[in-house]
């Protein structure tokens, strides 16, 4: 039992990070568009 629940933590441990890098990711990417639309934004309609 004991060993279920830890396996159960890590996968959970896992998700919760797996989240952050996703989130960390798609920040950078709006960043950017904001920087772009920042450059000229006549360009982007």
């Amino acid at each position: 039992m004991k060993d279920k629940q830890m396996k159960l933590s890590i996968s959970r441990k896992a998700e919760k990070y797996a989240c952050e890098e996703i989130k960390k990711k798609f920040n950078k990417i709006f960043d950017t568009i904001d920087e772009i639309k920042r450059i000229d934004p006549r360009e982007i309609k």
